[in-house]
């Protein structure tokens, strides 16, 4: 009985090499196929499913012990590059400076009233929103009436009635408490952008810059990913700089480990965790259970990160008496940071 059961466990954990093996390689395709890149956002996962069996296979199992032995390397390989979150930063503290906390958050197509009362009691500076519907957008712009600066990406195309001449499929929203000198956004088309801004937190000057990019996919919607992790390469970063960026992607893909070379900032959340905020998703299909990064905030060496996480809301709809008690409302997660910029003297 005993022989039967290390048999299985043997077959089960050559099976499950194979599989991670198959799956490695894909993964390794991302910088030159679409796939292998959608892939890379459940290698976290799959190196946990591997790192699990790994260690007491390689304990109990001597006759398959060099088969566990590379199932712990492959677990190793896939995880390692989400490790880092979990490391603080060494750069020093900072003496003073003034502060500035935001909120940024994929919502998607849903009702924005549990957003919209969240911000009413609990403000930020500033509020990064990607993924409205026309509805969404509208009803944000009429509510975030504390906040004064408001960019939205795309614009709204009217005719002559004032009526809209085009539907949206994806609206970016930028909403401020400070004003947003020189704002500019390029658009790189399948609902990519990229936006330009300086703050003044306090008399201290602060570039701001934001990235939207879709989903990992073919064609159009890969040139578009691609167009703008390259324009990002060719900007200036000063060290009293932001970026907020919704990548759709993991930070164990490839497009992620661009954002950090090309900006050369520090992950605002090394020392704070991973912080998974949507779904994980597989060509488009939602896999149960399983959450990943998708939104970032990359600072400068003049910024530093005094607090971050995420926060869970339900997008459930208004009635009249409030917020709509909606057991089946999909769940978002904000995430909210706060930083210190360092002063011109420090």
């Amino acid at each position: 009985m005993k022989d039967r059961i290390s048999l299985a466990l043997e077959g089960a954990g050559t099976g499950l090499f194979w599989i991670l093996g198959g799956f490695t390689l894909l993964v390794l395709t991302a910088p030159f196929f679409w796939f292998g890149e959608a892939l890379s956002d459940l290698r976290w996962h799959m190196g946990f499913m591997a790192l699990l069996p790994a260690v007491p296979g390689v304990v109990f199992l001597p006759r398959r012990r060099l088969t566990f032995v590379a199932l712990f390397a492959l677990g190793v390989m896939n995880v390692m590059p989400g490790l880092n979150v979990f490391v603080p930063p060494d750069d020093e503290h900072f003496v003073g400076g003034a502060e500035l906390t935001l909120l940024e958050v994929h919502w998607g197509h849903e009702p924005t009233a549990a957003l919209e009362e969240h911000l009413a009691d609990h403000p930020v500076d500033l509020v990064f929103v990607t993924g409205l519907d026309t509805i969404g957008r509208d009803s944000l712009k009429e509510r975030l009436v504390a906040w004064p600066y408001k960019e939205v990406w795309p614009p709204q195309l009217v005719d002559g009635e004032g009526i809209a001449a085009e539907l949206v499929e994806d609206t970016t929203m930028v909403f401020s408490k400070l004003p947003l000198d020189d704002f500019s956004v390029t658009g790189f088309g399948s609902n990519a952008c990229l936006f330009e801004a300086e703050l003044a937190v306090g008399d201290l000057p602060v570039m701001l810059r934001g990235a939207v990019l879709p989903r990992p996919g073919p064609g159009s919607i890969k040139a578009s990913r691609t167009a703008l992790l390259k324009e990002l390469e060719q900007r200036k970063w000063p060290a009293r700089g932001l970026l907020i960026a919704d990548l759709a992607s993991a930070d164990t893909s490839p497009a992620f480990g661009e954002l950090v070379d090309a900006s050369g900032y520090v992950d605002a959340r090394r020392g704070f965790g991973r912080m998974a905020t949507i779904k994980a998703t597989l060509l488009g299909i939602k896999v149960p259970a399983l959450w990943v990064p998708s939104e970032y905030l990359l600072h400068g060496s003049e910024v530093e990160t005094l607090e971050r996480r995420t926060e869970s809301l339900t997008a459930a709809g208004r009635d009249l008496i409030g917020l709509k008690d909606d057991p089946d409302a999909p769940s978002r997660r904000p995430t909210r940071t706060r930083l210190r910029i360092k002063d011109l003297d420090g």
